[in-house]
């Protein structure tokens, strides 16, 4: 399963989504993570915090997360996590080292996918 994690440095789920400016991407094969790629991105909130859904700036990190299962960051606003869901990305909600995050994102989007 490919993840895009939203991190500062890579070892870490620390990040907004709409914050983040680049996704590290996880492979994740039973116990095994292995960092594949790191896209950079245009960051999705601007320091406007009444800041509407922006298609462009979404549609742009759409296509750099292509290919990806999941987006894991420490939080997402619901307009960018229905238009992930309507580009067949998922999105999990969770922070701490990616060495336990991920699992714990996998074991909830399976609980999700088979509810």
């Amino acid at each position: 399963m490919r993840l895009a994690v939203a991190s500062i440095d890579g070892y870490t789920v620390d990040l907004h989504f709409g914050q983040a400016t680049a996704f590290y991407i996880y492979e994740v094969d039973g116990n095994n993570i292995r960092q594949e790629d790191f896209v950079e991105v245009d960051k999705y909130c601007t320091a406007d915090p009444t800041h509407k859904y922006h298609d462009s700036r979404f549609g742009a990190i759409a296509r750099a997360l292509q290919g990806c299962d999941a987006v894991v960051s420490v939080r997402i606003g619901d307009p960018p996590r229905q238009a992930l869901d309507e580009v067949g990305i998922a999105h999990v909600e969770i922070g701490g080292p990616v060495a336990d995050a991920l699992p714990e994102a996998i074991k909830r989007l399976w609980e999700t996918a088979t509810a």
